[in-house]
């Protein structure tokens, strides 16, 4: 994925050059998911892997996220690299979308509007972003034994915390007893025991409470009223124990 779900990094052009020699040289594909792409914290514009020339390349996106419209059901797919590669490529892919069903008709009409679209509700998804991102960086520099990852693009957000326990069992002790739920970090294949997933774009999602946040919602209660207590829940948690350990 480009920008990586859940650590929101992009794929900096250095990789992309390693990826390519690598595929090159084995006879494969690389599939890019760039679902988050326009979602940059720093609005900074990326490179998109639809450019990609030196590797036989597939590149996804799609309504569900850049336009917010997930019921909508309409996705693309860009094919580039070598020209040889790309033309046995797309007579495969002719034969795929010939053989299941097409995008229903009145998606297909309305897709230039819902594009026209996309740039007012990025800014709003974004502008919601960055303010809980900041707030949770208020939040977690009262709370040290917990911190974050550098994130560059989407809207998640990956918390560091001391290896006391499990990730899993960190997780189902923080949805049991504060009912807050996070991803524990081997569900995205993290080696260390310390590390769990959290959106900040929705910030948390916790049941029975008002943290599964819509960025367009007039009537959401103050980020800075919702967050303190999982964050404290958390930092909580994690430090009841022997003193915590470094986590890579």
């Amino acid at each position: 994925m480009h920008p990586n779900n859940p650590t929101g990094h992009y794929t900096k052009r250095g990789e992309i050059a390693k990826l390519n020699a690598i595929c090159s040289a084995r006879g494969l594909a690389i599939i890019a998911d760039e679902v988050f792409l326009d979602f940059s914290v720093e609005e900074n514009a990326q490179p998109s892997f639809a450019v990609n020339r030196d590797a036989l390349t597939f590149t996804l996106s799609g309504l569900s996220k850049i336009c917010g419209l997930p019921q909508m059901k309409a996705a693309w797919l860009v094919a580039s690299g070598p020209q040889h590669g790309k033309a046995e490529a797309l007579v495969r892919l002719e034969m795929i979308a010939d053989t299941y069903l097409s995008v229903n008709a009145p998606v297909q009409l309305a897709i230039p509007r819902f594009l026209d679209q996309q740039h007012a509700f990025q800014k709003q998804m974004m502008s919601r972003v960055r303010r809980n991102l900041a707030e949770l960086d208020r939040q977690l520099a009262l709370h040290k034994v917990v911190s974050r990852l550098t994130v560059e693009g989407g809207w998640n957000v990956v918390l560091r915390v001391p290896a006391t326990r499990s990730d899993e069992d960190l997780a189902l002790t923080l949805l049991n007893e504060r009912g807050l739920y996070v991803h524990p970090g081997h569900f995205y294949d993290f080696a260390n025991r310390g590390s769990a997933g959290v959106q900040h774009g929705e910030l948390l999602r916790i049941p029975g409470q008002a943290l599964q946040l819509d960025p367009f919602s007039a009537s959401q209660p103050p980020i800075s009223q919702t967050l303190h207590h999982p964050i404290e829940d958390v930092g909580a948690l994690t430090s009841r124990e022997s003193p915590h350990s470094e986590v890579d």
